[in-house]
């Protein structure tokens, strides 16, 4: 477990140390780094500066001092009090006294990092999923420059599968994970490199085989701060060819050489808590002073008789079979990490209890309540006071003690009540980072200008960018001020969250809206943000307006010309939208003209397809002459009338459009043009574009216009009796207009 706790300093300490010292101060020859020991417990209130990690998990951290590395399989981060979101896939730094991220570092791995260790030479290593970093290969583990984060080229173990682990110890470094070959050496899952260039050390393979079910591998383990020993879990039933079903204790020789230790246990073998996992084993951690280590397990509630969702204690000293000292269960929920500080054993993972062997995914005799996070006393493994609280997640990967505090790395959000996603840092009291300097009172600066991204008649969908600077604090909402009309009369103002987005009900269809946005901190309101475009429900601008009437009444797409002033009239007050799409029928007589024939020909309105067919027609170059001579000849007229001579064929013109019998004079006139070649279809067009049948019929023909083009059919008649009085007592068309513009089967057209 103590992949990232051993070489807590600053680089610059780091880097001195490399050259002037090989050896750490105080430490025996070959001894590791030594672990992070507190006297006492650490505070349950997180350091607030943390940066906020937005999705996926952290995994690894290291702690150099002034800055912060963290690993995971996360893509996106923030600073905990600025909105603005960074992308930093699966690694990222920031500085720990104000939480501000590193804009130089960014590394750029293609894949989840699993671990991170300070290097001998200041170098950052860095061990995962990844086969290249910044767009160079390098797979699964590398070294990277501590301030670009570029991978070095004379490092090169090139391991063939994941590396899970890292530690440093004896001068070299030791890795684990699914690989079965490092730098063309066999190494199964297990390998000692050196931690300059990588070149594998040690003799034999000490292979870690033969998992039951699923990959082999390594998972996590630790050393010993003497550097003499080493334990380790993972998915294996074999490690140098001996039994050691998912945890092994190896003999460490300075040279870099590795055996396996006479120590074993069966107790965290295949199946032993059911057949769902291949391995139930999570993490490992020893103790600061050497003696014992701690696993944490999952596999459901079992009972005391296995260790099944458990922490348990063991002895570094003990050979042969080995039990452990004390036992600690959950009742049912994994425990996931583990980290021994000597005033405590902290463990995490999804548990909702501890002290609850009785259990069974419920709360047993004597359980306490530990939601996520709680913390054991070494000595008999009894839960302590400490009790800050976490929302559980699924995983809390690693648990990293430093010499000044606690990080908990995790999936979740919520710790000790307060916003802390996916990484927590918990101070030793006293030790607490002081706080960055004061900013003055500042309000934010104004958001982006809202867009009109999406309406419908009663809803308009906003998005707007976040403003450039937060001021002295974390965006805590937007307001939305609400304008309708011309002149700009604020309709509402509305307090919305912090997403840069949200939808606005209520709107009136067929109405003219603004908007603009304000930002708010705990320093107040900022300025307004610009108006946005016009929008006029169902349409999220005004040239999207235009276009639509000038398609459906001209059929045809609207010229900038049209665009540009309608956009003028609506915006400026002139017209109403009910106005201008008037003004647009007045401009066409098509509809009007084939209605009048359909009511000179057969006394009927016409039927939606008919004059879809018919407008149609005409807008592809057919003469309202020779539509109407297919009206004369067509089935429904012979069916309806018979054969008629010319004369019988004036009378009824006479008849069915001026509602009279013909004088003599006019009926013998229009049968001698008739009798002369003169055709019926032209006849007729004489008499329904006349000045008297048009002032007849303009009220019918502009329902009937009015419809077709806004709805795309003929109107019913209801709908013709409802609206032709109004027209004709002198309604002006334009209200029926914004009637129509208003209707739900308008705005599910559009």
């Amino acid at each position: 477990m103590r992949t990232t706790k051993h070489l807590i300093a600053t680089l610059t300490i780091a880097l001195a140390m490399a050259v002037a010292a090989p050896l750490l101060p105080g430490a025996p020859a070959g001894a590791a780094p030594p672990a992070a020991t507190h006297a006492g417990l650490v505070a349950t209130d997180p350091v607030d500066t943390t940066p906020h990690v937005l999705d996926g998990r952290t995994e690894a951290v290291l702690d150099l001092g002034p800055r912060v590395i963290v690993g995971g399989t996360f893509t996106q981060v923030k600073r905990y009090n600025q909105p603005a979101t960074l992308g930093r896939s699966y690694l990222f730094a920031y500085d720990k006294a104000t939480g501000a991220v590193d804009t130089a570092f960014v590394p750029q791995p293609n894949g989840r990092v699993s671990a991170l260790l300070l290097a001998p030479d200041g170098g950052v290593l860095v061990s995962g999923q990844f086969t290249a970093i910044g767009g160079r290969a390098v797979p699964y583990v590398a070294k990277l420059d501590p301030v670009t984060g570029a991978a070095a080229a004379g490092f090169a173990p090139t391991p063939d599968g994941m590396v899970y682990d890292m530690h440093l110890a004896n001068g070299h470094l030791y890795l684990g994970g699914t690989f079965s070959r490092v730098g063309g050496a066999t190494r199964t899952n297990f390998a000692v490199v050196d931690p300059a260039s990588g070149a594998v050390r040690g003799g034999a393979d000490v292979a870690f085989a033969a998992a039951p079910r699923g990959s082999t591998r390594v998972t996590r383990f630790d050393v010993t701060p003497d550097g003499r020993r080493l334990v380790a879990i993972g998915s294996f039933a074999r490690v140098g060819g001996q039994a050691r079903p998912n945890v092994a204790m190896l003999d460490l020789a300075v040279g870099g050489g590795a055996t396996v230790r006479n120590w074993s246990t069966t107790q965290f073998r295949d199946g032993v808590c059911g057949s769902f996992w291949d391995t139930i084993t999570y993490d490992v951690d020893i103790s600061p002073d050497g003696r014992y280590f701690v696993i944490v397990t999952t596999g459901g509630p079992g009972g005391t008789s296995r260790l099944c969702d458990s922490a348990t204690r063991w002895e570094i000293g003990a050979t042969g079979t080995a039990q452990p000292t004390w036992r600690n269960y959950t009742g049912g929920d994994s425990l996931t990490s583990v980290a021994v500080t000597g005033a405590a054993v902290y463990v995490a993972g999804h548990q909702r209890w501890l002290d609850n062997p009785r259990g069974v995914d419920s709360k047993g005799p004597g359980a306490t309540d530990r939601q996520g996070i709680g913390a054991l006393d070494p000595a008999t493994g009894r839960t302590l006071s400490w009790n800050p609280g976490r929302e559980r997640g699924l995983v809390a990967p690693r648990l990293v003690p430093t010499a000044q505090g606690l990080y908990v790395l995790s999936d979740s959000s919520q710790f000790g009540g307060e916003w802390h996603p996916r990484l927590t840092y918990l101070p030793l009291p006293g030790t607490a980072p002081p706080p960055p300097p004061a900013e003055p009172t500042v309000t934010p600066s104004a958001p982006g200008t809202p867009v009109v991204t999406q309406a419908t008649a009663t809803t308009a969908r906003l998005s707007w960018a976040a403003p450039a600077a937060a001021g002295t604090s974390a965006l805590a909402g937007y307001r939305v001020t609400v304008r309708v009309g011309s002149g700009e009369t604020v309709a509402a103002v509305l307090e919305k969250g912090t997403a840069g987005a949200t939808t606005l009900t209520g709107m009136t269809p067929g109405r003219l809206y603004r908007f603009s946005v304000a930002a708010r901190n705990a320093s107040g309101y900022g300025p307004e943000s610009s108006l946005s475009g016009a929008a006029l429900t169902p349409f999220a601008t005004l040239d999207a307006f235009t276009d639509r009437q000038v398609r459906d009444v001209l059929g045809r797409p609207a010229n900038a010309g049209e665009r540009a002033s309608w956009e003028e009239a609506l915006a400026g007050g002139t017209a109403t939208p009910g106005e201008l799409v008037d003004a647009l029928l007045d401009g066409t007589d098509t509809i009007p003209a084939i209605t009048r024939l359909y009511s000179a020909y057969y006394l009927r309105l016409p039927d939606t397809s008919g004059l879809n067919y018919w407008l149609g027609r005409a807008r592809a170059g057919t003469s309202l002459r020779s539509i109407s001579q297919f009206f004369a000849s067509a089935p429904e007229f012979s069916h309806r009338y018979g054969r008629l001579s010319n004369r019988d064929f004036v009378q009824l013109v006479y008849r069915n459009v001026l509602d009279r019998a013909p004088d003599a004079s006019g009926l013998a006139y229009w049968t001698r043009q008739l009798d002369r070649g003169a055709s019926r279809g032209s006849t007729m067009v004489g008499f329904s574009e006349s000045a008297e049948y048009r002032g007849d019929t303009r009220a019918t023909t502009e329902v009937v216009a009015t419809y077709q083009a806004l709805l795309r059919r003929a109107p019913a008649y209801g709908e013709i009796g409802a609206w032709e009085p109004a027209l004709r007592s002198g309604t002006p068309r334009a209200a029926l207009v914004e009637a129509i513009l208003a209707l739900p089967a308008y705005d599910a057209r559009v």
